[in-house]
């Protein structure tokens, strides 16, 4: 979920297990993240690709779920040439 910093343990464990390394941002505003000075989906966005560069990480498989669904639908518009697989 887009507030949460934390995967699901049972999730997390199963991409584990299938060689993933499962990481869970928070949504512009909320935690102890900045709020978003613009729009916030599209903030999201680009602080997965942030994310994905402070890694250097050149994409990733995505799963959106819940509240998330719209920053990672916007990232796979915006960044589309990072995003691997999404669901």
């Amino acid at each position: 979920f887009a507030t949460g910093r934390r995967v699901p343990p049972p999730l997390r464990d199963a991409l584990q297990v299938a060689g993933f390394r499962p990481i869970a941002p928070q949504r512009p505003g909320f935690g102890l993240t900045d709020p978003a000075r613009n729009d916030y989906v599209s903030t999201a966005a680009d602080d997965m690709a942030a994310i994905l560069d402070g890694l250097g990480c050149p994409a990733a498989h995505v799963i959106g779920r819940e509240g998330g669904a719209a920053g990672f639908l916007a990232f796979g518009v915006a960044h589309g040439d990072r995003l691997l697989r999404g669901l």
